[in-house]
């Protein structure tokens, strides 16, 4: 198969032997052409070495010309195999607790210190803050009135 065109609706009448080009490897997947082909130079790249990871696409099967083809066999293959959505990411199950927004990692300026109720202004700030901007001051820093710590946990709990 060569275009999407061909690929009839239902997929499993789709013969294993039959050779499928990036743009039927695309219309299966249901992204563009230049997904796949950067995906293959990508995983190419990665094959036979410590950063292969599971999901990368395998190897052609066939190349006619300069185009790769593969068995709609192993099309199948590699789709039942891939890794689910957010495979290998975020928190392992059964160790995470209630939502809580994120804390902030910066001050708007001029922002009032959580502990002494003063404004925090850029001037008042000493020589060497770490500042994100004009306007924000990353956390944690020093209030330069009460010389108390400001975290982005104390804002949330400010605010609540």
């Amino acid at each position: 198969m060569q275009s999407a065109e061909e690929i009839p609706e239902n997929r499993d009448e789709i013969p294993a032997e039959a050779l499928v080009s990036v743009d039927v490897w695309a219309a299966l997947q249901g992204v563009s052409k230049a997904t796949v082909q950067q995906n293959r130079s990508r995983h190419n790249a990665r094959r036979g070495t410590p950063d292969a990871r599971p999901g990368d696409m395998p190897e052609e099967d066939r190349t006619i010309g300069r185009s790769p083809f593969w068995l709609m066999a192993t099309y199948r293959e590699w789709d039942a195999s891939k890794p689910g959505k957010g495979f290998g990411a975020g928190r392992p199950k059964g160790t995470g607790g209630n939502y809580s927004p994120r804390a902030p990692r910066t001050l708007q300026l001029p922002g009032d210190c959580p502990h002494c109720g003063k404004a925090v202004r850029r001037k008042d700030l000493p020589e060497g803050t770490k500042t994100r901007s004009r306007r924000s001051l990353e956390l944690p820093a020093l209030c330069p009135h009460c010389s108390r710590e400001i975290r982005g946990e104390d804002l949330l709990a400010a605010t609540t």
